[in-house]
């Protein structure tokens, strides 16, 4: 299988994001990166800036369902920690989405969404983590729960690598 690396730089967002996201496959066959088992694969794009509910810095992910002609704007949801079921509250300064990872982690071929947040809980940071990129049973992590120090600012889930 032969895999393109996309760079993707958004004027509105704060930061530039590097996707891997190889070329679409055809429907029916197991896909990395492909959310909903359609056999396309899909995008989630981190928003760390974002500015939800009034909360300036809270962040988003905006997780794009792909197609037979690459990802498009047709499917897409705006996860935020505001969003029913995903753990949390957004807060200003979380920067919810300043990291994101796709990857099977239960192994069911469908690609889980794994969201750093450098500034949780001012600067601690968190992980939280949505099997098929849908909040139903969404987890967060904090480095409390680990044994990880909090002081001087951790920034838990910061370096996400698949």
């Amino acid at each position: 299988m032969r895999t393109r690396p996309f760079l993707l730089a958004a004027g509105l967002l704060t930061s530039t994001l590097a996707l891997a996201a190889p070329s679409a496959h055809a429907a029916g066959t197991a896909a990395p990166y492909d959310f909903d088992g359609d056999g396309y694969r899909d995008l989630a794009i981190g928003a760390p800036g974002a500015t939800v509910g009034g909360k300036a810095k809270a962040g988003a992910v905006t997780v794009v369902h792909g197609g037979a002609t690459g990802p498009g704007t047709a499917r897409h949801e705006l996860l935020t920690q505001n969003t029913t079921g995903v753990p949390d509250s957004a807060e200003s300064g979380d920067r919810f989405g300043a990291r994101v990872l796709l990857s099977d982690t239960t192994k069911d071929g469908r690609a889980d969404l794994s969201v750093g947040g450098t500034g949780e809980n001012g600067g601690d940071g968190a992980l939280w983590w949505l099997k098929s990129a849908t909040t139903s049973g969404a987890k967060s992590f904090g480095p409390a729960k680990f044994g990880i120090a909090t002081t001087g600012t951790p920034a838990f889930g910061a370096p996400l690598r698949g």
